[in-house]
């Protein structure tokens, strides 16, 4: 019989996949990008329970005297779909080393060669 392995968070899952694009791009995360991606694992984590939560309770709440309100985790669930992709703007996974884009070594005119042509005037 085979050992299974401990089933990982949606937070390791999505950091294991981050460190293994850099590691095929030979960059190791430097403490800033570790510092993120044990944030994003965090908040990746934290957005699975407020799904879970809301899929359970429903996304808007009736109080006892009747008034519906919005669900706060979905409120908060929101708020870190928004902050995620800032976070994760922090953490490069190619060679930052050059300032252009990945696969942009050929530039023509001050233009990447991988952009679509720019439209003159």
């Amino acid at each position: 019989m085979t050992a299974r392995k401990p089933k990982q968070s949606p937070g390791q899952r999505l950091r294991a996949e981050i460190v293994a694009e850099m590691a095929e791009s030979q960059v190791i995360p430097d403490s800033k990008e570790s510092a993120l991606l044990d944030a994003v694992q965090t908040m990746v984590d934290r957005m699975a329970e407020l799904d879970a939560i809301v899929t359970r309770d429903g996304p808007i709440l009736t109080s006892v005297t009747g008034t519906q309100r919005v669900h706060p985790g979905l409120v908060e669930f929101r708020q870190m779909a928004g902050t995620l992709p800032r976070m994760l703007a922090g953490v490069v996974i190619g060679d930052s080393s050059s300032g252009s884009p990945q696969g942009c070594g050929e530039t023509t005119g001050g233009q990447c060669a991988l952009e679509p042509p720019r439209p003159t005037a």
